[in-house]
C-alpha cells in the first residue's frame, strides 16, 4: 500500500484497503501454485500493480493523474 500511495502521491492512510481491488487470499494462492513466469495485473487507487509467480511485485509509477 505504501508503494501505491507513493506512486499516487497520496497519504497511505487515505486510500482504501487493497482487498477492495483484489482478493489477497486468492492472489496468494494463485501465485503460490502458478509457474514462475505467471503474471497477474490489477489496478489499485488508479495505480497499475503487477504480481509475478516468483513473488516479485511491481507498482507502475508515473501513471496517475
Amino acid at each position: 500500500v505504501y508503494a501505491i500511495a507513493d506512486a499516487a502521491d497520496v497519504d497511505p492512510l487515505s486510500i482504501e484497503p487493497i482487498y477492495e481491488s483484489v482478493d489477497p487470499d486468492a492472489l496468494d494462492a494463485l501465485v503460490r501454485s502458478g509457474p514462475d513466469d505467471l503474471s497477474v495485473s490489477f489496478s489499485h487507487h488508479g495505480v497499475p500493480v503487477d504480481v509475478f509467480g516468483d513473488g516479485t511485485v511491481r507498482v507502475v509509477t508515473g501513471t496517475v493523474g
